[in-house]
């Protein structure tokens, strides 16, 4: 199963384009015309698309124990694009 990302608002264009310069089939909310969309309508978004969340927002982690959906990807710190597809490669791919 190929790893289908929605990168919200918190996550750096640049490190969305490593991704995807990686293979990695990776969208932000800003493709989608939901910036500032509440979260429950991105995981909502993210649920029908079949991609998991990747965020630096806590409120997520409380989402993520109410809901049934494909995975939150919470970053504690912004990382480089290197270190975010090893990041991504360790704990989902």
């Amino acid at each position: 199963m190929e790893l289908k990302i929605l990168a919200d608002e918190h996550i750096d264009t640049s490190a969305v384009k490593g991704l995807r310069r990686a293979g990695v089939d990776i969208v932000k909310v800003e493709d989608k015309d939901m910036r500032g969309s509440d979260d429950s309508k991105l995981l909502e978004k993210a649920v029908k698309e079949e991609r998991a969340i990747l965020t630096r927002d806590s409120d997520f982690l409380e989402l993520d124990s109410e809901n049934v959906h494909n995975g939150v990807v919470f970053l504690t710190e912004p990382l480089r694009t290197g270190e975010l597809i090893q990041e991504l490669r360790r704990t989902v791919m």
